[in-house]
């Protein structure tokens, strides 16, 4: 088994051409069209704020607190999915909602945060350095937490006795 970090575009573009078995993106099944997919886990959206943000001692932040920041999100996935939730929950007619797209992977990101630059969106389970001068808080709606879905995704003719032993080992889970 070989493991690879790469955009949602080159992962689909692999499984499609068979050069990679399965691929592990963010996203609800039936996002990959003539791919196979089956729902993984999910993760919870967090906010990541400098140590000394006005909103790092509280418990949950809400959307409508969020209006006016600096959004630092990666160019790379799931930034792109991440700007969609902002802009979802945050662009109103008047909103223009602050967003700044970088070429930096999550830990620069995370090291920008630090450093007062801006915010960012994290999934729960990001790792934090101590003394990295970031918190992560769970981000809230009117209806609780958002959680963002991992999926799995596969050619439906792809064969590899390798896929049998995952999906028995997920479905197992469940």
């Amino acid at each position: 088994m070989e493991l690879r970090e790469a955009s949602y575009i080159e992962l689909k573009a692999g499984v499609m051409s068979g050069t990679i078995d399965l691929a592990i993106v963010l996203g609800d099944t039936g996002r990959t069209e003539l791919l196979d997919s089956m729902p993984l886990w999910s993760a919870q959206l967090m906010v990541a704020l400098p140590d000394d943000h006005a909103f790092a001692e509280k418990a949950t932040v809400y959307w409508p607190e969020l209006k006016g920041e600096l959004f630092l999100i990666s160019q790379d996935d799931p930034g792109p999915d991440v700007r969609n939730i902002i802009l979802r929950h945050l662009a109103a007619p008047s909103d223009d909602p602050q967003i700044v797209m970088r070429q930096l992977g999550r830990e620069s990101i995370l090291g920008e945060v630090a450093s007062g630059n801006g915010i960012s969106l994290q999934c729960e389970g990001a790792q934090l350095a101590p003394g990295q001068g970031v918190v992560l808080r769970p981000v809230h709606d009117g209806n609780g937490s958002i959680r963002l879905g991992y999926i799995a995704c596969w050619r439906p003719d792809n064969s590899n006795p390798v896929l049998r032993s995952f999906f028995e080992t997920f479905r197992c889970v469940d």
